[in-house]
């Protein structure tokens, strides 16, 4: 009996230091240390009830800060949720970096309920809010690939330097800086902030009525609907100052219907029909939701930009050229139908060829070419064409039976000979791509004085391409003037001429442009491309394959 006792006393005495140690107080950053071993394991694990994404990076983060609470500096943390608040100003979604749970434990702190648990929600949350607004403002929230296959342009190469550089932040209460450096630094991105801005304020106040449908309005007429017209322009700027007379269609208001017309890309003829109405009655929201987008748009390419570099602006139907970061030269062009869309990315220019020879794709020798051929056997000798082997050599057209070949089984190449009536022009830029896209002049010049410039089948149309080609070459180290230019196209010779320098060329898609926030500029959305990155925009918030472990912070 006494040894059982005994027994029983050893027993006791073996367990009463575990029993202590399972009693002890759990610390914040015990809780820490569990909710890194279970984000490491768990793909969907929440904290306040909020999925963490940054999967990868707090883990390394907390470890190398020995499993520590980060957000001591109470200054970091006011910073990063008034960041967060602010967000909407770039046109993303404050609730895609926790805002509202962030808020609430942070109240609840202030109210004495801030127990260990508490702490550590708190920390976790303000750490993974961090890396997902870092992560917007550098790299975009939508996967530009994933909604056009074609997308090349290269991510950031920014470094796998968050974790070294958050804890940095946070220590010296400069995440409001290190966020804000992360934004594009470019006046594109600025101004149209300026202008998500202005248009918030107008739906603030009601926004505005819209125009019933009716006769075309034109200057002179008098109708029940001016007045809701003049309230329309007023809203925005356009009109400054009401008439006596709120019926009639005066001259003052023409202006103010020009001026509108214009920045929607329309015929400035003053004259209200269809398309102008479609814009006129196009609701506040709708405008808000289209400079997000763009704004969207800003932050996959306007980081680390070259000093030097061609934007073609695809639905602005614009050419601009930049040189040591500076706007040196715009131009008009003519970008691809919808049913040839010309391709959004970037590619370098190597050369430039002056009196090139034109080899028609195949797409257009079967849909359009080889049906003229049979209709009218001097099409070739009239549009200056000829027929070419798989080795480039000419072929005798009248030793081939056109009615013997349709579609794609024609075997044969046609090109078309330099001449001023090449479809390409004296002149094209070449920026080697997967797509045969490149710039080039054209004959057809009565287009550029259209405002919808949307004729080509891909390729983009320069309206001033000898004055481009003077531009480029002279930024090259190279001595070539107009005149220069203009001597060699006299020779009707293939003449290439190639760059000391690579130029960056990049054909983008934006739908509003704005250089202040009295001059924004909405466009058509020729290819139907806004609202499948608006779903996107505000859909769920998710990191792209790879990306994130590259998110820096300045």
């Amino acid at each position: 009996m006494k040894k059982g006792k005994n027994l029983l006393l050893l027993c006791l005495l073996l367990f009463m230091p575990l029993i202590a140690v399972a009693e002890e107080p759990a610390t914040a950053n015990s809780y820490i240390q569990q909710h890194i071993e279970q984000i490491q394991v768990q793909q969907n694990y929440r904290v306040g009830g909020e999925r963490i994404i940054a999967r990868n990076l707090l883990p390394t983060l907390y470890s190398n800060n020995q499993l520590q609470l980060l957000w001591q500096n109470k200054d970091s943390v006011a910073q990063l949720l008034k960041a967060i608040g602010k967000s909407n100003l770039e046109g993303l979604t404050p609730s895609d970096y926790h805002l509202k749970p962030l808020q609430r434990l942070e109240k609840q702190r202030a109210a004495g309920m801030d127990y260990p648990s508490l702490k550590a929600d708190f920390d976790i949350l303000l750490s993974d809010a961090f890396v997902r607004l870092a992560y917007d403002k550098n790299f975009g929230k939508v996967d530009p690939q994933r909604l056009n296959p074609d997308w090349n342009l290269p991510e950031k190469n920014v470094g796998r330097d968050l974790v070294l550089r958050v804890d940095k932040a946070i220590a010296n209460g400069t995440v409001d800086k290190s966020l804000n450096a992360l934004s594009p630094q470019f006046s594109i991105y600025d101004n149209l902030i300026n202008a998500l801005e202005k248009y918030r304020k107008i739906q603030e106040m009601g926004g505005w009525q819209p125009v019933e449908d009716g006769p075309v309005l034109k200057p002179g007429m008098k109708d029940a609907r001016i007045p809701i017209l003049r309230k329309r322009l007023l809203s925005v700027g356009e009109l400054t100052v009401s008439a006596h007379d709120f019926l009639l269609y005066d001259q003052q208001l023409e202006q103010a219907v020009i001026s509108f017309q214009q920045r929607h890309y329309l015929e400035g003829d003053g004259v209200i029909g269809k398309q102008t109405l479609l814009a006129l009655n196009q609701t506040v929201e709708q405008k808000i939701d289209q400079i997000r987008v763009n704004l969207e748009r800003a932050r996959w390419i306007l980081h680390d930009l070259p000093d030097s570099f061609i934007l073609v602006d695809i639905a602005g139907y614009t050419l601009v050229y930049y040189h040591k970061g500076k706007v040196i030269w715009k131009t008009r062009v003519v970008v691809g139908k919808p049913f040839h869309e010309t391709p959004v990315f970037r590619a370098d220019m190597k050369y430039l060829v002056i009196n090139p020879t034109w080899t028609l794709p195949r797409s257009i020798i079967t849909n359009e070419t080889l049906p003229k051929i049979i209709s009218d056997p001097s099409y070739l000798q009239s549009n200056n064409l000829e027929v070419i082997d798989h080795q480039g050599n000419r072929v005798n057209p009248a030793s081939i039976n056109w009615y013997s070949y349709s579609g794609r089984s024609f075997p044969y190449g046609i090109r078309q000979e330099p001449g001023p009536h090449n479809a390409l022009g004296r002149i094209k830029f070449i920026f080697p791509n997967s797509h045969a896209v490149y710039l080039h002049d054209t004959p057809s010049r009565s287009l550029f004085s259209k405002d919808q410039r949307a004729f080509s089948h891909g390729c983009i149309r320069v309206d001033q391409p000898i004055m481009l080609g003077e531009l480029i070459l002279k930024n090259d180290g190279q001595y070539w003037d107009e005149n220069r230019i203009e001597a060699v196209i006299d020779t009707m010779k293939i003449t290439t001429v190639k760059l000391n320098k690579h130029l960056p060329v990049m054909l983008l898609y934006w739908t509003v442009n704005a250089s202040n926030s009295d001059n924004i500029l909405f466009k058509q959305d020729i290819y139907g491309r806004d609202k499948a990155l608006l779903k996107e925009l505000d859909g769920a918030f998710k990191f792209r394959g790879g990306v994130i472990d590259q998110v820096k912070a300045q």
